[in-house]
């Protein structure tokens, strides 16, 4: 999932934020969906979905949020789009993180907090570094998701892990995210300062982060480390 681009052509328009509370809006608006989104995980950890409430938590409610958000120039109603997109998807990943030690999530959790935070100050002191790279990392992105759906399928088929279930994937996924986040906050550092695109800057980096957190779970539960 990602952010339409019609959000990176605000190109024009008036910062009525200085930088510092810029940069303190989006900050804050990230670390809201993240802490919100554990909490909302950790309620949801016994819970048991069925493929449609998966579908509608997973997908129908995140994505409509992210057209509220995306679609709307007033920061409360794109934090309300904001709100729809954490709770759907700490809601689906409550009963997934329930599948593995509480070892393995910390240390998942340690390493997305660390890499984050790394990449988000490269991506705003270095405010046009990955400007350019948008076409390669939606391409990598392109080729990410067309490997899940193999390796759904193939699961699905009763195909051998062994076969399609590459430790490889997951480190590429992790570096692509890794880059995704400098790749967001560059493109929400050439944005006019306004609490709207501090939201909807957020929303994309949230993703990013969340995604990121998946590929460290997978990279640190192996094989053998789930409940």
């Amino acid at each position: 999932m990602s952010l339409g681009e019609s959000v990176w052509k605000r190109a024009r328009g008036v910062s009525a934020l200085s930088e510092r509370a810029y940069l303190s809006a989006v900050s804050g608006f990230t670390v809201y969906g993240m802490v919100l989104a554990s909490l909302v995980a950790y309620m949801t950890m016994d819970w048991r979905p069925g493929i449609l409430s998966f579908l509608f938590l997973g997908f129908g409610v995140p994505i409509a949020g992210i057209f509220i958000a995306l679609r709307s120039d007033d920061w409360a109603t794109s934090f309300i789009g904001y709100n729809m997109i954490v709770m759907g998807m700490g809601a689906i990943s409550g009963p997934s993180v329930s599948y593995y030690n509480s070892g393995v999530i910390m240390t998942a959790l340690l390493a997305t907090s660390g890499v984050t935070v790394a990449m988000s100050l490269v991506g705003i002191m270095h405010p046009r570094l990955l400007l350019n790279w948008g076409g390669y990392l939606f391409g990598a992105l392109l080729a990410l998701v067309f490997v899940r759906f193999g390796q759904l399928f193939m699961a699905g088929f009763g195909v051998s892990a062994t076969l399609w279930d590459w430790p490889l994937i997951d480190y590429g996924a992790a570096v692509l995210f890794s880059l995704y986040i400098i790749y967001d906050w560059n493109r929400a550092m050439n944005i006019p300062r306004t609490l709207d695109n501090a939201v909807d800057s957020a929303v994309a980096i949230f993703l990013d982060v969340i995604n990121l957190f998946w590929s460290f779970v997978r990279i640190f539960g192996g094989r053998g480390s789930r409940n």
